[in-house]
């Protein structure tokens, strides 16, 4: 099992300014359709996030690296979206890295910005608090 600082240490290689050069300088957001394919829709575009320590810090607490400050997540321009079933980060080549299904759908609204508040998005491997 890992100890609590090689966690830490795993993560940051993914995220954040300590990160392998494996992973992206920019990461961007995109979302998923209810057969996991990426959704279409007026307006839709991936949303670049800087991968680096203005934008995640590490939180002990839920073991993740967490988004320090708002991260937009666009607006529809028309009524053609469908629901979202999933968070994507994509690499610059379009690989996408990491994923996030949702429980619940989550049903956009023309003109309405989506987006996340600081804190709201959570990047980890699943091995929680107790690590």
């Amino acid at each position: 099992m890992l100890e609590f600082d090689q966690y830490e240490n795993l993560l940051a290689s993914v995220v954040g300014d300590d990160h392998s050069p494996r992973f992206p300088d920019v990461w961007f957001l995109g979302f998923l359709d209810e057969d996991e394919d990426e959704i279409t829709g007026s307006g839709y575009v991936r949303v670049p996030i800087d991968n680096d320590s203005e934008t995640w810090e590490y939180d002990a607490e839920l073991a993740a690296m967490v988004n320090l400050d708002p991260i937009d997540g666009g607006t529809p321009t028309g009524d053609d979206w469908p629901d979202i079933h999933g968070v994507v980060l994509f690499d610059e080549s379009g690989q996408r890295v990491l994923t996030a299904l949702l429980l619940e759908p989550f049903v956009p609204v023309e003109d309405a910005p989506l987006g996340f508040d600081a804190g709201a998005i959570s990047v980890s491997f699943g091995l929680g608090s107790g690590v």
